[in-house]
């Protein structure tokens, strides 16, 4: 069994990077991971269990802990994530793919209750910052996913908006986007065709859209595409798989989502306390 120090932790991510010619993650989420590692570690050394490599028996013990402490879903996530991370850049198989992985989502996962429920027809700020914090991974599909989510909520962007967005639209200014939507949107600001996002500190839509940008391999062509086993093709993403894909991140956050109609934003169910 392995007990890594902070100073190990980031011995590993430096080789690996170094390994690759370019970092996998980001600053933040390179700091977050190292506070969620240290936390796993831990928890392996008191419990006399090993870290490198992690039986998911052990990981779904440790959220079972982290939980008793009243982390939330989207930290467990990021607990998730960073174990999956540290076990990459040791060449060894995430305990995600384990043939007992699900012990590690069965943990995590919502109870199931008798509830009453109700429409938040716009839903809190909070519920979207949940189910974006909950794409706990960094593989191309979850920088999309992050993107086109926080975009949505952030920008308002109907589906057929997001579904045609092109790279050329899209020019940065430090901490915000200027995004041209030509005749797919007349009605804002002062007639413009044009609109502005700004980064905050729930949704970090222009951060997320960034980092997604920069994961493409070309900078041309539709901004949305299909994504999956570390691969970005340039075949565009429709509206309806946009829809799926809104609809499937929220599901897996605890929430029912419903497709706007005629645009605006989806609709949460948001599971309300029994009266």
């Amino acid at each position: 069994m392995n007990n890594f120090t902070r100073d190990m932790f980031f011995t590993a991510t430096e080789g690996r990077t170094r390994a690759e010619g370019s970092s996998s993650i980001g600053a933040a989420t390179e700091q977050a991971y190292q506070h969620d590692w240290m936390r796993f570690s831990q928890w392996c050394a008191e419990n006399h269990e090993s870290e490198l490599p992690a039986h998911p028996r052990s990981v779904s013990l440790f959220l079972a802990s982290e939980k008793g402490t009243g982390a939330g879903l989207a930290t467990l996530n990021r607990r998730i994530a960073a174990i999956s991370y540290m076990h990459r850049n040791n060449d060894l198989p995430s305990p995600m793919i384990h043939e007992e992985a699900p012990l590690i989502r069965a943990m995590i996962a919502r109870p199931k209750v008798t509830t009453v429920r109700r429409i938040v027809q716009r839903p809190s700020i909070h519920i979207w910052q949940e189910i974006v914090e909950a794409i706990g991974e960094d593989a191309p599909e979850d920088l999309r996913d992050r993107a086109i989510l926080s975009l949505h909520v952030s920008g308002a962007f109907r589906l057929l908006e997001l579904a045609r967005l092109a790279f050329p639209q899209v020019r940065f200014d430090r901490s915000s986007a200027q995004i041209h939507l030509g005749r797919f949107r007349s009605h804002t600001a002062r007639g413009s065709s044009a609109i502005t996002i700004m980064d905050d500190q729930l949704l970090n839509p222009v951060s997320h859209l960034r980092r997604w940008m920069d994961a493409c391999p070309t900078q041309s062509g539709s901004l949305f595409r299909h994504a999956g086993d570390g691969r970005i093709t340039d075949k565009p993403l429709t509206e309806s798989e946009i829809a799926a894909i809104i609809t499937g991140r929220a599901n897996a956050s605890g929430y029912d989502a419903k497709p706007p109609e005629g645009g605006g934003l989806f609709q949460v169910r948001q599971v309300a306390a029994q009266s």
